[in-house]
């Protein structure tokens, strides 16, 4: 899956896109993909801007997935 892929999917499950970012951009109360230091990563910032529960990942297609069954659980 790329984010593309993932972007699509999570349309089609009705997530507000206030509700994750998919470019790495931070951003309060989200759910944030992002790709640094050669590794993907995965995680919450909640709503004081504090990174919680990161999660890397080696490559796009696991981040995205696990994102993805984020919000399929939620």
């Amino acid at each position: 899956m790329t984010i593309p892929d993932l972007k699509e999917k999570l349309a089609e499950l009705a997530v507000d896109p206030v509700y994750y970012s998919l470019d790495g951009k931070v951003m309060k109360d989200c759910m944030i993909l992002g790709f640094e230091e050669s590794r993907w990563v995965v995680f919450y910032c909640d709503e004081n801007g504090r990174p919680e529960n990161r999660r890397l990942f080696h490559s796009q297609e696991d981040a995205c997935r696990y994102l993805y069954n984020y919000f399929i659980l939620r």
